[in-house]
């Protein structure tokens, strides 16, 4: 159905390129910047549990906008979390992998270049959504961007980008962290991602205990048993998180999966 009139003070989507910023993650966050950085919201959802109507829908990806010249998605790091220096971080940008060709991050780097290049990330078009994770040695994230941002994810050029999630990591002890989380959880599969009915899970070690909670950290399962598949039909569309421990391992590990 149509959405009813916005509550008062209420801006319209189309409005919204004027808020200060659009979305939040931990210190990061995520505007629209004109004339190169007008994104468009994607891969719309609807909720089917009783929220106010305004909640109803969200859309769960941003994509470039390449036909209106709209080629970056703009990013600032607060910086009171990080500016100025030389800073190893890591930038870790869920994405769908729907095209052909190269893509990358352009930052604020230490010195003189505003928009240097990182390493290339090659599409190869199987329409599956990925998590790649970009190191940068030297960071200096001084606002130095168009519209006073940090970094941005260009497209190529070529073909559009949608980008479901991005997070930012710093320093030395953070990396090392998250690789040897990383490591551990590649011991651990899920399929299919997104699902529509069962979520199975391929573990080389045995799970003593799973948990699937949502956005909101509201759990929506638990058990102590070891499951290879898991009935995901009666939930809501949307993101939830898997985390789970195996009798080898202290340390839990939460996957990210889209129920659709």
């Amino acid at each position: 159905p149509a959405l009813p009139t916005p509550k008062p003070n209420s801006p319209l989507w189309t409005s919204r390129v004027t808020l200060p910023f659009r979305n939040w993650e931990k210190w990061l966050k995520q505007r629209e910047v004109l004339p190169d950085g007008k994104v468009v919201p994607v891969y719309k959802l609807a909720s089917t549990r009783p929220f106010d109507y305004y909640n109803l829908f969200a859309e769960e990806a941003l994509r470039t906008d390449k036909a209106n010249g709209s080629n970056y998605l703009y990013f600032a790091v607060d910086d009171n979390f990080m500016k100025g220096g030389t800073n190893p971080v890591q930038i870790k940008v869920t994405y769908l992998d729907d095209f052909t060709g190269n893509w990358w991050v352009e930052y604020d780097a230490t010195g003189s270049e505003i928009n240097k290049k990182s390493a290339q990330i090659t599409n190869v078009n199987d329409n599956k959504w990925k998590t790649i994770t970009v190191n940068i040695a030297d960071a200096g994230f001084n606002n130095r961007q168009n519209g006073n941002m940090d970094f941005r994810i260009y497209n190529g050029g070529n073909s559009n980008i949608s980008v479901r999630f991005v997070r930012l990591l710093k320093g030395n002890d953070a990396i090392s962290a998250i690789d040897n989380a990383e490591t551990v959880e590649n011991k651990v599969k899920i399929y299919a991602n997104p699902t529509n009915d069962v979520l199975n899970i391929e573990s080389a070690e045995i799970i003593k205990e799973i948990i699937i909670t949502d956005v909101l950290g509201r759990i929506m399962f638990k058990t102590d048993s070891n499951l290879s598949a898991i009935d995901v039909r009666e939930f809501p569309n949307g993101v939830y998180f898997l985390s789970l421990k195996s009798n080898n391992n202290l340390k839990r590990q939460t996957i990210k999966f889209i129920k659709n």
